[in-house]
């Protein structure tokens, strides 16, 4: 979990980002947006609101994840503790039987963290699909 560090930060012996953002990772980069299955194409701060609407559209038509009234968060990352993604699967648990809320994860990792990942898209099939890598 978060590389073991809760203690140190628990403690305020240590502040900051656990594991920083990549280079290349940007809805402006042309193969991260290929690679992360991007149908809206590159986008900037000017088109991002009607982009997000074209992703959300094609999240669902190609999950099955029926219409919602309350948002899509997608994860895009390597499923791994280093990222905190054992983390960000706790808290989905907690949240997602009363949250209108759906997810979608893109990535590969951890043989255990996918088996988890894959065991809460069969619980939830309507809130939370697998995209894979």
């Amino acid at each position: 979990k978060g590389v073991e560090l809760e203690e140190l930060f628990e403690l305020g012996r240590a502040t900051g980002i656990l594991n920083g953002v990549k280079e290349g990772v940007s809805p402006a980069d042309k193969t991260f947006v290929t690679k992360t299955k991007m149908v809206c194409g590159t986008f900037t701060d000017e088109t991002a609101v009607a982009a997000k609407e074209m992703l959300k559209a094609a999240y669902r038509q190609e999950s099955g994840l029926p219409e919602s009234k309350g948002p899509m968060m997608c994860f895009i990352g390597r499923l791994d503790a280093q990222k905190g993604y054992d983390l960000l699967l706790e808290a989905l648990v907690e949240v997602l039987e009363d949250a209108e809320l759906q997810v979608v994860i893109v990535g590969a990792g951890r043989a255990d963290l996918v088996q988890e990942t894959k065991a809460l898209e069969a619980k939830y099939p309507t809130k939370f699909f697998y995209a894979g890598w």
